[in-house]
């Protein structure tokens, strides 16, 4: 994902913070190697930044498409093109969302499959449905996740109720506190460094730990200043509980439909991929840096509570977090909002519309596997607020853009809240 907006120009990808330094050694050169190493750790995605600008008259100046909603620029790249008649979410309507809401803070209650039995009680109501007819819709595949097929086992094609999910509601639920934030510029717009569709402001959901992860965190993971999984240029919670995940939504002025632009987890990458700071000096040094016996028994003791941390504390979220998040943003803004429509991101069609066209590009199975688990179908049809951009980009490229579309409009649906 891009840089968060309070980036600044030639930075380190982030400030360093006590918490990886200040019980190893306080010296000015192990300060200096750590700061290092830390922009060593973004290096790809500052080369993926930087290798987007070109030498123009004496200054950088964005090859991708580029966006002042207000005034054309005076110049322009050559190989590059500037379209100002894109419609794009302003303060105003961003701020109508928010308060619309209401509650900045959400706590939301998750188990393996729920995605499911959220769907299906959309879809079935306080009537129910037979079974034999659910197989029909859309939703029919929902029967198929393992918590609703011991439901239906002994069902047959006999009726599924809205109260054969709620009491089968799994026990061993994670806790979450779900927090909104914002992404974007009113005024100014790079597709590749914001990332998104088009110029204005997305929503930002936050899915956040709650006590429940939190207080097992702190016991094992030494805090200060910093958090080792978070990187705080991505639209992460300030507050007291940390961001497991966020999604950021593009939205039609009228609420009616969204666009799903990104789903996206630094907590679990990191956890999964980063040894200790002090651990990363030591084996990346340049002979500088003198490290004692005493030194290295509490490193080892840091990597230990890590590898605990990671096989018992974070195992549970690890390979329920996509579904979560996307599960708490489809219950948030239908509830919410009453949004039936969402629009949702193929792999080729976000990363054309986001001008990612070098470099890494976003994990392939969140835009495939997981909107299709989610009943999500294939259309032709994009979301009408950047229809023209689709059609100048299928133009340009001779490609064909799709988007996967799940829409509620199809069904007769009855709110149904997130677990007790």
């Amino acid at each position: 994902m891009a840089y968060h907006k309070g980036h600044k120009k030639g930075g380190s990808g982030g400030k360093l913070g006590k918490s990886n330094m200040e019980h190893y050694d306080d010296s000015e050169k192990i300060k200096a190697h750590a700061k290092k190493i830390r922009r060593l750790e973004d290096r790809d995605m500052e080369q993926q930044f930087t290798s987007a600008f070109i030498a123009t008259s004496g200054h950088l100046e964005l090859i991708y498409d580029e966006t002042d909603v207000n005034e054309r620029p005076k110049k322009r790249p050559k190989t590059g093109r500037r379209n100002t008649n894109l419609s794009y979410m302003t303060r105003d309507q961003f701020d109508a969302i928010l308060k619309k809401i209401q509650d900045r803070k959400t706590q939301y209650y998750y188990f393996r499959d729920y995605y499911a039995f959220q769907l299906l009680g959309y879809l079935i109501g306080i009537d129910g449905m037979e079974v034999g007819k659910i197989k029909k819709t859309a939703f029919g595949k929902l029967l198929n996740a393992p918590a609703v097929k011991s439901i239906t086992a002994t069902l047959g094609d006999g009726l599924l109720t809205r109260e054969m999910l709620i009491n089968n509601l799994s026990p061993g639920q994670l806790c979450f506190v779900l927090s909104l934030d914002e992404w974007g510029d009113e005024r100014r717009w790079h597709s590749y460094y914001h990332q998104t569709s088009r110029p204005g402001y997305n929503l930002v959901v936050q899915l956040n730990f709650s006590d429940q992860h939190d207080k097992q965190y702190r016991k094992l993971i030494t805090l200060a200043d910093e958090h080792p999984f978070e990187y705080d240029l991505h639209p992460i919670s300030k507050d007291k509980n940390r961001t497991l995940a966020w999604a950021r939504i593009d939205m039609a002025e009228d609420m009616s439909y969204v666009l799903i632009e990104e789903i996206q987890s630094d907590w679990i990458r990191l956890a999964e991929n980063r040894i200790t700071l002090a651990e990363t000096i030591m084996e990346t040094g340049d002979g500088e840096v003198v490290v004692g016996q005493t030194e290295i028994k509490r490193r080892n003791i840091e990597k230990e509570k890590h590898e605990h941390y990671l096989r018992t504390v974070l195992k549970p979220y690890t390979s329920i977090w996509e579904e979560a998040m996307l599960s708490s943003v489809i219950w948030l803004l239908k509830e919410k909002l009453g949004v039936n429509t969402f629009y949702y991101h193929t792999h080729e069609g976000g990363t054309l519309l986001k001008g990612i066209d070098f470099g890494k590009k976003p994990p392939t199975s969140i835009y495939t596997k997981l909107p299709r688990k989610f009943c999500f179908r294939l259309t032709n049809e994009p979301p009408a607020f950047i229809a023209n951009r689709v059609k100048e980009l299928e133009a340009k490229n001779r490609v064909k853009i799709k988007f996967y579309k799940l829409d509620f409009a199809e069904f007769t649906c009855i709110k149904y809240n997130s677990p007790p």
